[in-house]
């Protein structure tokens, strides 16, 4: 428990540098500006918010579950949930998820990760990179507000995309062929 909790931190803390790296970029600025109207976004998916405390996530978690929406992931102690597509063209995609939570035990942030359902090393169509765009689009579409904007991770990363409303932001990278990572922090929380 306590080398996931490691991980998860130094992830985010790795996502933050490279977003705050770059000094008044676009990116500051918006992160700025979208602070400065006070707007709170706290809805996540599937009922999970911002705020909300472990109990009621495991409890909203376990009714998801009994409905056959949820499982256990095999990604750690993730939850999976699968986006199913609706033709030959467009393919099922596994999203797995676990909250950041603070001392008091709610909800700061949540750790994403997505592939396709079918990905396998050999079949080119269904790598990270070509789920990326459909991704992005598929977030938007759930979201909306602001446009994903990229920024240039170190030397050795792929660029993130990132955007923020109010004091949501969402940022996504390649963790590798198979998988992209996505962090949704509330920004407005004390960690």
């Amino acid at each position: 428990m306590r080398r996931r909790i490691s991980a998860k931190i130094l992830l985010a803390l790795g996502m933050l540098v490279t977003v705050y790296s770059c000094h008044q970029s676009d990116y500051a600025k918006l992160e700025k500006a979208e602070l400065a109207k006070g707007v709170k976004y706290d809805s996540l998916f599937h009922g999970i918010q911002f705020g909300q405390s472990k109990k009621v996530f495991y409890d909203i978690c376990w009714e998801k579950n009994r409905q056959g929406l949820f499982t256990a992931g095999n990604l750690k102690n993730y939850v999976n949930y699968t986006l199913n597509g609706d033709s030959s063209q467009i393919k099922d995609i596994e999203m797995f998820f676990y909250p950041e939570f603070d001392s008091e035990e709610t909800i700061i942030g949540m750790d994403l990760e997505y592939k396709y359902k079918a990905w396998a090393p050999w079949n080119e169509d269904l790598t990270s990179a070509k789920l990326l765009p459909i991704l992005k689009d598929t977030l938007m579409n759930w979201y909306g507000g602001n446009q994903f904007m990229q920024i240039e991770g170190d030397e050795s990363s792929d660029p993130i995309w990132v955007k923020v409303d109010g004091n949501r932001r969402i940022a996504i990278k390649a963790k590798d062929e198979e998988r992209l990572q996505v962090k949704m922090v509330d920004l407005t929380a004390d960690k």
